[in-house]
């Protein structure tokens, strides 16, 4: 009873929004918004606004049905996908686990403090061996940022040891769990998450209306009927972005990833992939060779901003 008496507020909350909204742009526009509409049809356009889908126009990411799905038109996406000859066959459930993105924002946005130590847990995931990390020739932020991600992980079991010896030296001793999900999450998935949740945050953060969609981990059929993953595709307005994200080896895919940027008809602008500890000379040899876009973690945000700032 209490539940329906809290349905049943909402719902009156929501028509007298309704209401307020009709004044305020019949105001604006000096029109009635319709005029011939009597109070059960009003009720009714109420309902259908609050189970709309978004407008093309919002940034879609914002908008989400009531168990926290995202609501996301991918209308647009799936034409230019079709119109190269590529199916989308499925789109991976999305994890908003809080804080794994939590950790994830953390690890990439201090990644060049906490490379030393995330490499030793790539080193050592698959045999689940503990190892140790000295840290007394660190700068402070290397030495807390370390600490801090070994902490967080160890919080959610990703770790099952962690222990650090501030004396008689600065000494960090860790071992990472084998379960699945930590092997996952360790293995890359965390960057995954913080590509596609710095671009959400952008978008949501733009002062200027634009309209957006992505999916991300979309299992797709290319032209030749092989199964390929896309990590993230997106578009705003109608030009479309395509990003793969790789903490590892990257020599065997990335020719694959510039004949799929080629297929789609995407330039090196629009087609990136993100890596971890390569050099800057590196980057720019592979994207001048391959025709993409080769960033690396610490130019993600800026990456995404200067998109945004060019659809102003």
């Amino acid at each position: 009873n209490n539940q329906l008496a809290i349905l049943e507020n909402l719902v009156e909350e929501a028509k007298d929004i309704y209401q307020q909204l009709r004044v305020t742009i019949q105001s604006s526009h000096g029109s009635e918004i319709c005029p011939t509409a009597n109070q059960d049809s009003q009720n009714e356009q109420v309902t259908q606004v609050i189970g709309k889908a978004p407008d093309p126009e919002t940034p879609d990411e914002v908008l989400r049905d009531k168990d926290g799905t995202a609501i996301v038109d991918i209308s647009k996406i799936e034409s230019l996908l079709n119109s190269k000859n590529i199916r989308m066959k499925n789109i991976a459930a999305e994890e908003k686990e809080e804080k794994l993105d939590q950790i994830a924002a953390f690890m990439g946005s201090r990644y060049s403090f906490i490379k030393r130590f995330y490499g030793m847990v790539k080193s050592n995931m698959k045999s689940g061996s503990s190892f140790s990390l000295d840290l007394r020739d660190e700068p402070p932020q290397v030495i807390s940022s370390t600490c801090q991600v070994a902490k967080n992980l160890y919080s959610i079991a990703f770790l099952e040891e962690y222990r650090y010896f501030r004396a008689p030296r600065c000494l960090l001793v860790a071992r990472p769990s084998r379960s699945p999900q930590a092997l996952n999450f360790l293995a890359g998935n965390w960057l995954e998450r913080y590509v596609r949740d710095t671009l959400i945050r952008l978008v949501a953060a733009h002062t200027k209306k634009i309209s957006f969609s992505y999916v991300a981990n979309a299992q797709v059929t290319l032209s030749n009927g092989a199964d390929f993953e896309m990590d993230l595709f997106f578009h705003i307005n109608d030009k479309f972005y395509w990003v793969e994200s790789r903490t590892g080896g990257y020599q065997d895919k990335i020719q694959k990833y510039s004949r799929i940027a080629h297929e789609l008809g995407l330039q090196e602008s629009q087609a990136f992939i993100v890596l971890t500890d390569v050099s800057q000379d590196t980057k720019s040899s592979l994207s001048s060779l391959y025709h993409l876009s080769v960033i690396g973690v610490d130019e993600v945000e800026s990456t995404f901003d200067g998109i945004l700032k060019s659809h102003l």
